[in-house]
C-alpha cells in the first residue's frame, strides 16, 4: 500500500508570513489536524492547534507571524512511499500526521494516523466479511 491512496487532497496550507490567528482559523474551522506551513510554495514548517495554545502569546498583544510558532524541519513523506514507512515514522517520532510532499518539497497531500486507521480497517473488511490475521 502506498501513501498516495491513502492521504488527503487537496492539501489546506498556510504562508510562513501569515498571522497565527489564520492558522488557528483554519485549523478549528476545518477540523483538520495539521497545517503545513510554505514560503515560496515549500514546506518550511508545520503548525497544529497545540503549538499554537502551547507557545507563549506576543509580550505586545500583537498576533505573531505562523514562523514564530510552526516547528521547523518538518518530516516529509512522498506520495510513493509505503503505508509501512509511514507508520514507522509517525510512531518512532511520536506524530499525528505528515505533509505529503513532490521531489522539489512542494505539498501535494497529507497522511495522518486517522488516514492510516482507515486503510487498516479496509483492509480488514471492517463492516464486511473481513480477512482473519493468524
Amino acid at each position: 500500500m502506498i501513501v498516495y491512496n491513502w492521504m488527503q487532497t487537496p492539501v489546506m496550507t498556510i504562508d510562513a508570513d501569515a498571522p497565527a490567528s489564520s492558522a488557528s482559523h483554519l485549523i478549528r474551522v476545518n477540523g483538520i489536524e495539521l497545517l503545513p506551513v510554505l514560503r515560496e510554495g515549500h514546506v518550511v514548517g508545520v503548525v497544529t492547534e497545540a503549538d499554537l495554545e502551547h507557545r507563549a502569546a506576543s509580550p505586545t498583544g500583537e498576533d505573531p507571524a505562523v514562523k514564530k510558532r510552526m516547528c521547523t524541519a518538518p518530516l516529509t513523506i512522498r506520495p510513493t512511499s509505503t503505508a509501512e514507512e509511514c507508520f514507522d515514522i509517525l510512531l518512532r517520532c511520536g506524530l499525528n500526521g505528515l505533509p505529503v510532499v513532490d521531489d522539489d518539497e512542494r505539498p501535494v497531500g497529507l497522511i495522518t494516523r486517522s488516514d492510516l486507521f482507515r486503510m487498516f480497517l479496509t483492509l480488514t473488511g471492517m463492516g464486511g466479511l473481513g480477512t482473519l490475521f493468524s
